[in-house]
Protein backbone atom coordinates (compact mmCIF):
# COMPACT_ATOMS: atom_id res chain seq x y z
CA UNK A 1 0.00 0.00 0.00
CA UNK A 2 0.91 3.32 -0.67
CA UNK A 3 1.06 6.54 1.39
CA UNK A 4 0.68 10.13 -0.14
CA UNK A 5 2.35 13.18 1.36
CA UNK A 6 1.92 16.88 0.25
CA UNK A 7 3.29 19.99 1.93
CA UNK A 8 3.44 23.74 1.50
CA UNK A 9 5.70 25.84 2.66
CA UNK A 10 6.60 29.56 2.08
CA UNK A 11 10.19 31.01 1.93
CA UNK A 12 11.47 34.64 2.12
CA UNK A 13 14.66 34.23 0.88
CA UNK A 14 16.90 32.70 -1.69
CA UNK A 15 18.88 31.14 0.80
CA UNK A 16 16.12 29.34 2.23
CA UNK A 17 14.43 28.43 -1.08
CA UNK A 18 13.41 24.68 -1.18
CA UNK A 19 14.84 23.68 -5.03
CA UNK A 20 16.05 21.73 -4.52
CA UNK A 21 -8.25 -0.59 -31.64
CA UNK A 22 -4.76 -2.07 -32.94
CA UNK A 23 -5.38 -1.99 -36.52
CA UNK A 24 -3.93 0.31 -39.69
CA UNK A 25 -5.18 3.80 -38.31
CA UNK A 26 -6.43 6.50 -40.89
CA UNK A 27 -4.10 9.44 -41.95
CA UNK A 28 -2.49 11.80 -39.19
CA UNK A 29 -4.46 15.07 -38.64
CA UNK A 30 -1.56 17.41 -38.10
CA UNK A 31 -1.34 18.73 -34.44
CA UNK A 32 1.06 22.28 -34.74
CA UNK A 33 2.42 23.11 -31.14
CA UNK A 34 2.21 26.55 -30.76
CA UNK A 35 5.79 27.35 -31.14
CA UNK A 36 8.57 26.80 -33.01
CA UNK A 37 12.21 26.44 -32.14
CA UNK A 38 15.47 28.09 -32.81
CA UNK A 39 18.02 26.79 -30.30
CA UNK A 40 18.46 23.32 -28.96
CA UNK A 41 20.43 22.47 -25.35
CA UNK A 42 21.40 19.30 -24.00
CA UNK A 43 22.33 18.62 -20.46
CA UNK A 44 25.34 15.93 -20.21
CA UNK A 45 25.41 14.53 -16.84
CA UNK A 46 28.76 13.26 -16.34
CA UNK A 47 30.97 16.90 -17.11
CA UNK A 48 28.26 18.75 -15.59
CA UNK A 49 27.43 20.75 -19.19
CA UNK A 50 25.02 22.34 -20.97
CA UNK A 51 25.52 22.37 -25.13
CA UNK A 52 24.03 25.22 -26.99
CA UNK A 53 22.69 24.76 -30.75
CA UNK A 54 21.14 26.83 -32.99
CA UNK A 55 18.87 24.88 -35.15
CA UNK A 56 18.87 25.24 -38.86
CA UNK A 57 15.54 25.16 -41.52
CA UNK A 58 17.39 21.77 -42.79
CA UNK A 59 17.88 20.38 -38.67
CA UNK A 60 21.14 21.08 -38.76
CA UNK A 61 23.24 21.83 -35.44
CA UNK A 62 25.63 24.59 -34.65
CA UNK A 63 27.44 25.29 -31.50
CA UNK A 64 26.36 28.89 -30.01
CA UNK A 65 28.95 31.04 -28.34
CA UNK A 66 29.83 29.86 -24.76
CA UNK A 67 28.27 26.01 -25.62
CA UNK A 68 29.81 23.57 -23.40
CA UNK A 69 29.79 25.79 -19.80
CA UNK A 70 29.60 24.43 -16.40
CA UNK A 71 25.87 23.82 -15.43
CA UNK A 72 27.28 24.57 -11.90
CA UNK A 73 25.41 21.15 -10.51
CA UNK A 74 26.25 17.59 -10.34
CA UNK A 75 25.06 15.36 -12.82
CA UNK A 76 22.61 17.67 -14.79
CA UNK A 77 19.42 15.42 -15.90
CA UNK A 78 16.76 17.97 -16.36
CA UNK A 79 16.11 20.55 -18.72
CA UNK A 80 13.05 23.01 -19.00
CA UNK A 81 13.41 26.40 -21.45
CA UNK A 82 10.64 29.07 -20.94
CA UNK A 83 10.40 31.03 -24.45
CA UNK A 84 8.38 34.02 -23.25
CA UNK A 85 11.29 35.07 -20.88
CA UNK A 86 13.85 33.20 -22.53
CA UNK A 87 15.73 31.44 -18.92
CA UNK A 88 16.33 27.90 -19.05
CA UNK A 89 16.43 25.80 -16.02
CA UNK A 90 18.62 23.08 -15.00
CA UNK A 91 18.05 20.10 -12.92
CA UNK A 92 20.76 18.05 -10.64
CA UNK A 93 19.98 14.23 -10.21
CA UNK A 94 22.24 13.94 -7.27
CA UNK A 95 22.60 17.53 -5.22
CA UNK A 96 18.70 18.03 -5.94
CA UNK A 97 19.50 21.88 -6.97
CA UNK A 98 18.64 23.60 -9.72
CA UNK A 99 20.24 26.53 -11.62
CA UNK A 100 18.93 29.18 -13.56
CA UNK A 101 20.51 30.74 -17.01
CA UNK A 102 19.62 33.71 -19.25
CA UNK A 103 19.18 32.74 -23.26
CA UNK A 104 20.08 35.69 -25.31
CA UNK A 105 17.30 35.21 -28.19
CA UNK A 106 19.12 36.40 -30.66
CA UNK A 107 22.55 34.20 -30.53
CA UNK A 108 21.58 31.62 -28.16
CA UNK A 109 24.68 31.82 -25.40
CA UNK A 110 23.55 31.22 -22.20
CA UNK A 111 24.67 34.19 -19.51
CA UNK A 112 24.05 34.87 -15.31
CA UNK A 113 24.32 31.20 -14.01
CA UNK A 114 22.19 31.28 -10.68
CA UNK A 115 22.18 28.21 -8.30
CA UNK A 116 19.36 27.61 -6.06
CA UNK A 117 19.95 25.01 -2.88
CA UNK A 118 18.93 21.55 -2.80
CA UNK A 119 15.08 20.58 -2.06
CA UNK A 120 15.79 19.31 2.04
CA UNK A 121 13.47 16.48 1.39
CA UNK A 122 15.72 14.65 -1.16
CA UNK A 123 19.03 12.46 -1.38
CA UNK A 124 21.40 12.04 -3.99
CA UNK A 125 20.67 9.22 -5.68
CA UNK A 126 22.43 7.53 -9.07
CA UNK A 127 18.88 7.15 -11.30
CA UNK A 128 17.95 9.20 -14.23
CA UNK A 129 16.05 11.67 -12.00
CA UNK A 130 15.34 15.67 -11.49
CA UNK A 131 13.30 15.88 -14.49
CA UNK A 132 11.50 19.27 -15.05
CA UNK A 133 8.43 20.43 -16.94
CA UNK A 134 7.25 23.74 -17.48
CA UNK A 135 3.28 24.11 -17.36
CA UNK A 136 2.65 28.01 -17.90
CA UNK A 137 3.93 30.26 -15.49
CA UNK A 138 5.04 26.44 -13.34
CA UNK A 139 8.02 24.68 -12.94
CA UNK A 140 7.72 21.44 -11.95
CA UNK A 141 10.13 19.41 -10.83
CA UNK A 142 10.47 15.67 -9.67
CA UNK A 143 12.98 13.16 -8.94
CA UNK A 144 13.62 10.16 -6.19
CA UNK A 145 14.22 10.83 -2.85
CA UNK A 146 14.13 9.40 0.67
CA UNK A 147 11.41 10.25 2.82
CA UNK A 148 10.42 9.79 6.31
CA UNK A 149 7.21 7.98 6.37
CA UNK A 150 4.77 9.86 7.98
CA UNK A 151 4.06 8.49 11.76
CA UNK A 152 7.03 5.98 11.18
CA UNK A 153 10.65 6.87 12.09
CA UNK A 154 11.98 4.30 9.41
CA UNK A 155 13.09 5.64 5.87
CA UNK A 156 11.16 4.87 3.14
CA UNK A 157 12.19 5.21 -1.03
CA UNK A 158 10.08 6.99 -2.77
CA UNK A 159 9.39 10.04 -5.35
CA UNK A 160 9.07 13.31 -4.59
CA UNK A 161 8.14 16.51 -6.64
CA UNK A 162 8.39 20.50 -6.24
CA UNK A 163 6.52 23.35 -7.76
CA UNK A 164 8.31 26.68 -8.50
CA UNK A 165 6.11 29.37 -9.07
CA UNK A 166 7.47 31.94 -12.04
CA UNK A 167 7.68 35.43 -12.41
CA UNK A 168 7.03 37.48 -15.64
CA UNK A 169 10.57 37.48 -16.34
CA UNK A 170 10.79 34.24 -15.78
CA UNK A 171 12.41 33.96 -12.56
CA UNK A 172 11.60 32.21 -9.75
CA UNK A 173 9.31 33.15 -6.99
CA UNK A 174 11.03 33.06 -4.25
CA UNK A 175 8.24 33.44 -1.20
CA UNK A 176 6.55 29.92 -2.26
CA UNK A 177 7.01 26.74 -3.62
CA UNK A 178 5.19 23.59 -3.14
CA UNK A 179 6.31 20.01 -2.36
CA UNK A 180 4.26 16.83 -2.99
CA UNK A 181 5.11 13.13 -3.68
CA UNK A 182 4.23 9.62 -2.64
CA UNK A 183 5.91 6.29 -0.70
CA UNK A 184 7.25 3.32 -3.03
CA UNK A 185 8.61 -0.03 -2.56
CA UNK A 186 11.65 1.00 -5.12
CA UNK A 187 13.56 3.85 -6.87
CA UNK A 188 11.21 5.77 -9.03
CA UNK A 189 12.63 7.23 -12.52
CA UNK A 190 10.26 9.74 -14.11
CA UNK A 191 9.33 12.96 -15.84
CA UNK A 192 5.67 14.87 -15.44
CA UNK A 193 3.25 15.69 -18.57
CA UNK A 194 0.46 17.88 -18.09
CA UNK A 195 -2.39 19.02 -19.89
CA UNK A 196 -2.57 22.14 -20.99
CA UNK A 197 -4.98 23.94 -18.45
CA UNK A 198 -1.92 22.77 -15.80
CA UNK A 199 -4.71 20.72 -13.69
CA UNK A 200 -4.11 17.61 -14.29
CA UNK A 201 -0.27 15.98 -13.92
CA UNK A 202 0.74 12.58 -15.23
CA UNK A 203 3.49 10.41 -13.28
CA UNK A 204 4.89 6.73 -14.15
CA UNK A 205 5.98 5.05 -10.87
CA UNK A 206 8.49 2.65 -11.98
CA UNK A 207 8.70 0.57 -8.71
CA UNK A 208 5.28 0.13 -8.72
CA UNK A 209 4.39 -0.36 -11.88
CA UNK A 210 1.62 2.32 -12.20
CA UNK A 211 0.54 5.54 -13.69
CA UNK A 212 -0.58 8.08 -11.35
CA UNK A 213 -3.38 11.14 -11.97
CA UNK A 214 -2.93 13.65 -9.51
CA UNK A 215 -5.29 16.93 -9.64
CA UNK A 216 -3.35 20.04 -8.54
CA UNK A 217 -4.97 22.70 -6.65
CA UNK A 218 -2.92 25.82 -7.02
CA UNK A 219 -5.04 28.17 -5.24
CA UNK A 220 -4.42 26.53 -2.09
CA UNK A 221 -1.09 24.73 -3.44
CA UNK A 222 -1.59 21.29 -3.22
CA UNK A 223 -2.19 18.25 -4.74
CA UNK A 224 -5.22 15.81 -4.22
CA UNK A 225 -6.90 12.34 -5.62
CA UNK A 226 -4.27 10.67 -7.08
CA UNK A 227 -5.13 7.81 -9.45
CA UNK A 228 -2.92 4.62 -10.45
CA UNK A 229 -3.70 2.98 -13.30
CA UNK A 230 -1.46 -0.49 -14.15
CA UNK A 231 0.78 -0.44 -16.82
CA UNK A 232 3.45 -2.80 -17.90
CA UNK A 233 6.87 -3.42 -15.81
CA UNK A 234 8.95 -1.12 -14.61
CA UNK A 235 7.60 2.50 -16.72
CA UNK A 236 9.87 5.46 -17.14
CA UNK A 237 8.49 7.78 -18.51
CA UNK A 238 4.97 9.77 -19.71
CA UNK A 239 3.72 11.06 -22.52
CA UNK A 240 0.71 12.51 -24.45
CA UNK A 241 -0.88 14.69 -26.87
CA UNK A 242 -1.00 18.03 -26.97
CA UNK A 243 -4.25 18.03 -25.71
CA UNK A 244 -3.71 15.54 -23.65
CA UNK A 245 -6.50 13.12 -24.97
CA UNK A 246 -4.06 10.33 -24.90
CA UNK A 247 -1.11 9.51 -22.55
CA UNK A 248 1.27 7.29 -23.36
CA UNK A 249 3.80 5.23 -20.84
CA UNK A 250 7.67 3.97 -21.95
CA UNK A 251 7.70 0.61 -20.17
CA UNK A 252 11.67 -0.49 -19.92
CA UNK A 253 11.26 -3.55 -18.03
CA UNK A 254 8.17 -5.51 -20.74
CA UNK A 255 9.74 -3.32 -23.58
CA UNK A 256 6.29 -2.14 -24.29
CA UNK A 257 4.01 1.15 -24.64
CA UNK A 258 1.45 1.24 -22.17
CA UNK A 259 -1.95 3.91 -23.88
CA UNK A 260 -4.50 5.57 -22.37
CA UNK A 261 -7.47 7.82 -23.28
CA UNK A 262 -8.09 10.57 -20.85
CA UNK A 263 -11.28 11.84 -19.64
CA UNK A 264 -10.28 15.80 -19.83
CA UNK A 265 -13.18 16.41 -17.52
CA UNK A 266 -11.82 14.26 -14.73
CA UNK A 267 -8.09 13.37 -15.73
CA UNK A 268 -8.98 9.72 -15.09
CA UNK A 269 -7.04 7.18 -17.39
CA UNK A 270 -9.02 4.53 -19.14
CA UNK A 271 -6.75 1.41 -21.43
CA UNK A 272 -6.39 1.93 -24.91
CA UNK A 273 -7.79 -1.01 -26.93
CA UNK A 274 -4.67 -3.13 -27.63
CA UNK A 275 -2.37 -1.73 -24.65
CA UNK A 276 0.23 -2.56 -24.33
CA UNK A 277 2.12 -2.09 -27.63
CA UNK A 278 5.72 -3.71 -28.39
CA UNK A 279 8.60 -1.16 -28.50
CA UNK A 280 11.96 -1.89 -28.83
CA UNK A 281 14.50 -3.23 -25.83
CA UNK A 282 14.17 -1.07 -22.38
CA UNK A 283 12.06 2.21 -23.74
CA UNK A 284 13.57 5.13 -22.01
CA UNK A 285 11.56 7.48 -23.16
CA UNK A 286 8.78 8.46 -25.57
CA UNK A 287 7.33 11.32 -27.25
CA UNK A 288 4.37 12.16 -29.25
CA UNK A 289 5.07 14.71 -32.24
CA UNK A 290 1.78 15.74 -34.45
CA UNK A 291 -0.15 12.23 -35.66
CA UNK A 292 3.12 10.09 -34.76
CA UNK A 293 4.42 8.63 -31.09
CA UNK A 294 8.30 7.87 -31.22
CA UNK A 295 10.15 5.65 -28.46
CA UNK A 296 13.65 5.83 -27.43
CA UNK A 297 14.93 1.97 -26.86
CA UNK A 298 18.46 2.15 -24.78
CA UNK A 299 19.36 -1.32 -24.98
CA UNK A 300 19.50 -1.94 -29.26
CA UNK A 301 19.53 1.53 -29.88
CA UNK A 302 17.14 2.48 -32.02
CA UNK A 303 14.00 4.61 -31.94
CA UNK A 304 10.38 2.81 -32.79
CA UNK A 305 7.90 5.03 -34.59
CA UNK A 306 4.22 4.77 -34.72
CA UNK A 307 1.28 6.31 -36.08
CA UNK A 308 -1.70 7.05 -33.13
CA UNK A 309 -5.01 7.02 -34.09
CA UNK A 310 -6.64 10.02 -33.28
CA UNK A 311 -9.83 8.59 -32.47
CA UNK A 312 -8.59 5.89 -30.07
CA UNK A 313 -5.69 6.14 -29.24
CA UNK A 314 -4.14 2.82 -31.15
CA UNK A 315 -0.78 2.55 -32.40
CA UNK A 316 0.36 1.30 -35.82
CA UNK A 317 4.29 0.64 -36.74
CA UNK A 318 5.48 3.30 -39.25
CA UNK A 319 7.13 1.42 -42.21
CA UNK A 320 10.73 0.97 -42.29
CA UNK A 321 10.61 1.43 -37.76
CA UNK A 322 12.54 0.68 -35.52
CA UNK A 323 15.39 3.47 -36.46
CA UNK A 324 19.00 3.55 -35.63
CA UNK A 325 20.52 6.22 -33.87
CA UNK A 326 23.31 6.62 -31.57
CA UNK A 327 24.03 4.20 -28.37
CA UNK A 328 21.80 4.36 -25.40
CA UNK A 329 19.28 6.53 -26.70
CA UNK A 330 17.40 8.86 -23.91
CA UNK A 331 15.43 11.64 -24.29
CA UNK A 332 13.98 13.63 -27.05
CA UNK A 333 13.37 16.89 -28.47
CA UNK A 334 11.45 18.22 -31.58
CA UNK A 335 11.07 21.67 -33.13
CA UNK A 336 9.17 23.01 -36.38
CA UNK A 337 11.13 23.73 -39.61
CA UNK A 338 9.30 24.44 -42.85
CA UNK A 339 7.68 21.71 -45.46
CA UNK A 340 11.11 23.08 -47.87
CA UNK A 341 13.08 21.16 -45.39
CA UNK A 342 10.92 18.45 -44.28
CA UNK A 343 7.48 16.69 -45.52
CA UNK A 344 5.71 17.10 -42.23
CA UNK A 345 7.63 20.79 -41.20
CA UNK A 346 8.92 18.91 -38.18
CA UNK A 347 12.55 17.69 -37.11
CA UNK A 348 13.44 15.49 -34.31
CA UNK A 349 16.10 14.90 -32.10
CA UNK A 350 17.37 12.41 -29.76
CA UNK A 351 20.35 12.48 -26.65
CA UNK A 352 22.54 9.47 -27.17
CA UNK A 353 23.77 8.97 -23.56
CA UNK A 354 26.96 6.28 -24.24
CA UNK A 355 27.74 7.42 -27.59
CA UNK A 356 27.95 10.98 -26.70
CA UNK A 357 26.09 12.50 -29.19
CA UNK A 358 22.43 13.79 -30.77
CA UNK A 359 20.66 11.86 -33.60
CA UNK A 360 19.10 14.13 -35.84
CA UNK A 361 16.17 13.55 -38.11
CA UNK A 362 13.27 15.32 -40.18
CA UNK A 363 10.55 13.86 -40.34
CA UNK A 364 8.71 12.30 -43.56
CA UNK A 365 5.04 12.24 -44.09
CA UNK A 366 4.40 9.01 -43.09
CA UNK A 367 6.37 9.39 -40.05
CA UNK A 368 9.17 7.88 -40.80
CA UNK A 369 12.82 9.20 -39.67
CA UNK A 370 15.72 10.48 -42.46
CA UNK A 371 18.73 11.92 -40.32
CA UNK A 372 19.99 15.55 -41.27
CA UNK A 373 23.27 16.22 -42.99
CA UNK A 374 25.94 15.71 -40.01
CA UNK A 375 23.89 13.74 -37.42
CA UNK A 376 24.51 13.05 -35.25
CA UNK A 377 26.31 15.89 -33.46
CA UNK A 378 28.68 15.82 -30.69
CA UNK A 379 27.97 17.06 -27.27
CA UNK A 380 29.18 16.74 -23.75
CA UNK A 381 29.90 13.55 -21.93
CA UNK A 382 26.37 11.65 -21.34
CA UNK A 383 23.63 13.56 -22.61
CA UNK A 384 20.58 12.76 -20.59
CA UNK A 385 17.89 15.63 -21.39
CA UNK A 386 17.09 18.28 -24.24
CA UNK A 387 15.23 21.15 -24.38
CA UNK A 388 14.59 23.77 -27.38
CA UNK A 389 14.07 27.07 -26.98
CA UNK A 390 12.35 30.07 -29.47
CA UNK A 391 13.99 32.66 -30.55
CA UNK A 392 13.23 35.30 -33.62
CA UNK A 393 12.08 33.73 -36.27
Amino acid sequence: MKSRFTFIFIIPSLLALAACGGGSSPAPTPIISPSSGKYLYVVNSSDGTVSGFSVAPTGELASVAGSGQSALIQAPTGIAANAASGKLYVGSSTSRSLTTFSADLNTGKLSNPTPLPALFFNSPSSTNAANLTLCGSILYGFGEGFSTRPGSPTISEGWSGITYFLLPDGSIDRTRSTGFGTFSASPVVSNGFFDSSCKYLFHVDTGNNTATQMTLDLTNNSTHSYLDYATGSAPVWVSGDPNAKFIYTANSGSNDVSAFSTDLISGTLTPVVGSPFPAGLQPSSVIVVQGWLYVANAADNTVSAFTWNQSTGALTAVPGSPFAVGTRPVAFATTITDLTHSPSGMLLYVANQNSNNVSAFTIDASGALHPVVGSPFAVGNAPKGMTVLLGPQ
